[in-house]
């Protein structure tokens, strides 16, 4: 059986590299996609290493993002109410889209 819907826990400890970023372009960017994650692997931007990607999806999201640094260390990314904490601010970005857009 292949699992299809991601758990809030495979979002929050996934790495940083291509598989986050990949969900980023499915789930975020271009919702609907129906192409097989390691086909979006091959095209999709670096979302979760390069702030300029990251960016994107601030954008998308509109004025309801927001990126903070966190006290004890990392940043926090916030999207209509989801958070995410992380080392990076593209890392915190990523999975707070994620969390929105699957709604974890």
């Amino acid at each position: 059986m292949t699992q299809t819907a991601l758990t809030r826990e495979q979002v929050q400890f996934e790495p940083v590299g291509k598989q986050l970023d990949a969900w980023v372009a499915k789930h975020v960017m271009f919702p609907g996609h129906t192409n097989p994650i390691e086909h979006i692997k091959t095209w999709c931007k670096n979302y979760s290493s390069d702030m300029t990607d990251a960016w994107d999806i601030i954008a998308s999201c509109g004025h309801y993002a927001a990126v903070e640094t966190n006290h004890s260390g990392g940043y926090i990314c916030t999207v209509l109410g989801y958070s995410a904490h992380a080392l990076t601010a593209p890392e915190a970005i990523c999975k707070a889209a994620l969390f929105d857009a699957l709604d974890l």
